[in-house]
């Protein structure tokens, strides 16, 4: 299979006549491969570049047909510690071969890379929902456009969470004077204005119980709710 790649891509170049592929074939193989174009070119000298390219394939290339290529597709999920980019390119080389081998056809390989990245990407929901893809699915970007906006998320994020956190500085809060300091200190506010309203309302109560227990001496510390003169 490795001597497939680089042939498929060389007879995909612009060049013109059959003799230049075969030759830049034959230097671009070595082994077994080389055997096999030497064997074919022996046997018909007048052998097309794609049948020396089939000859290739039906050796080394995998005996699955290309639907059940595309359910293999199917099947693939994002490791817990790979990018989503290197997930992308596992996809795109297993589509790839799926095109090849006619278990799809290239107008609709943009939708299916989309539809496997949104199902096969578990562990990056977070950069999926940025992407939108769920939204674009009836346009679909190419493979490179959608690498290039993948990449450019995840340097996003690895920025994101290499920042330092800025420390939130602790409020705070006045002392609250109770009577006695601010009469001290020469107030002149009401000490009665400092105390809440609960406990306000529960000074008659205070006041009353320790009357009883201690006699009326033990009560002339509390403030008295009294209202205030007109002035």
């Amino acid at each position: 299979e490795a001597g497939i790649d680089p042939t498929r891509s060389i007879l995909l170049t612009g060049v013109p006549k059959t003799k230049k592929k075969l030759q830049r074939i034959v230097e671009s193989l070595k082994g077994l491969a080389l055997e096999i174009i030497k064997a074919v070119c022996m046997s018909s000298p007048e052998a097309s570049s794609l049948q020396y390219l089939e000859a290739l394939e039906s050796t080394f290339g995998s005996s699955e047909s290309g639907g059940d290529l595309y359910c293999a597709v199917r099947l693939l999920r994002h490791c817990p510690r790979e990018s989503l980019s290197d997930f992308l390119r596992r996809i795109e080389k297993s589509l790839t071969k799926v095109v090849q081998r006619g278990g799809l056809s290239p107008a609709n390989a943009d939708n299916a890379r989309v539809e496997e990245l949104i199902c096969g990407a578990v562990e990056s929901d977070t950069t999926l929902l940025q992407l939108r893809l769920r939204e674009r699915k009836e346009h679909p970007p190419t493979f490179l456009s959608l690498l290039n906006e993948v990449r450019e998320a995840e340097e996003t994020e690895t920025q994101r969470l290499t920042l330092p956190q800025c420390a939130v500085e602790p409020e705070i809060v006045p002392p609250v004077l109770v009577p006695e300091i601010i009469l001290e200190r020469g107030g002149r506010e009401d000490p009665m204005e400092n105390y809440p309203s609960e406990v306000l309302n529960l000074l008659p109560e205070v006041k009353e119980d320790l009357t009883l227990e201690g006699g009326e001496n033990d009560t002339r510390n509390i403030p008295t709710k009294e209202p205030r003169p007109a002035v």
